[in-house]
């Protein structure tokens, strides 16, 4: 489990501008808690297929994207102490997201009147953790695989998200001394996309690779 203090979320209130998908780009997470006001109160998951077509420069209103995708709201609470086994059942029928809320009882007023006790969200569990738990090993990813890479001196990762701001009219975005990585097929893919329908581009991409020849 993740502790609520620990999870990446997003406000209901925010908008999907240029620093807000730049942080979302940097954490790399499949799957967004929205909260509404207090972090405690999650109302929806954000999936980050739902915003791969977004424009930043249209600044869209969270609301907007969970009103055009309501299965985002439909959430899947367990208790904090609910048992493993269980837990991995219900994520393997397919019909659970893979992300649950974790929620835990405390004696509230109600309970001391004999009403039943008050639940609170605690944090997040996921397939990858119940996973681990069973492996009792820790499952890597791309991000944790760089992390490791670069504690050997091997790459370098930013330890925050880049400073993204809207682009002035007839400039690009962000620092002008930052660079970019993209993978190799992406590069391609563009390199081919620009030669065919650009010719300002095919003209430069002549001059260049005479250059290096």
């Amino acid at each position: 489990m993740t502790p609520l203090a620990s999870v990446f979320m997003l406000p209901l209130d925010s908008n999907l501008d240029y620093a807000t998908l730049s942080e979302i780009e940097f954490h790399s997470y499949t799957r967004i808690p929205v909260y509404d006001k207090e972090r405690s109160n999650i109302v929806a998951v954000l999936n980050h297929k739902q915003i791969t077509q977004i424009d930043a420069r249209e600044s869209t209103p969270m609301r907007s994207i969970l009103e055009y995708y309501p299965t985002s709201k439909d959430l899947t609470y367990v208790l904090h102490d609910a048992n493993l086994d269980k837990v991995f059942r219900n994520f393997r029928t397919g019909k659970k997201a893979h992300m649950m809320i974790v929620k835990a009882t405390r004696p509230g007023e109600e309970e001391a009147e004999g009403g039943a006790p008050t639940e609170v969200t605690v944090g997040i569990v996921t397939m990858e953790d119940v996973l681990e738990e069973l492996l009792q090993t820790k499952i890597l990813d791309e991000k944790d695989i760089d992390k490791l890479r670069a504690r050997k001196g091997k790459i370098s990762v930013c330890s925050a998200p880049p400073n993204i701001t809207k682009p002035k009219k007839g400039h690009s975005a962000g620092p002008s001394n930052r660079g970019i990585s993209i993978p190799p097929p992406l590069a391609l893919a563009a390199c081919q996309s620009l030669t065919t329908n650009g010719k300002a581009f095919v003209i430069l991409a002549q001059n260049e690779m005479k250059r290096n020849h």
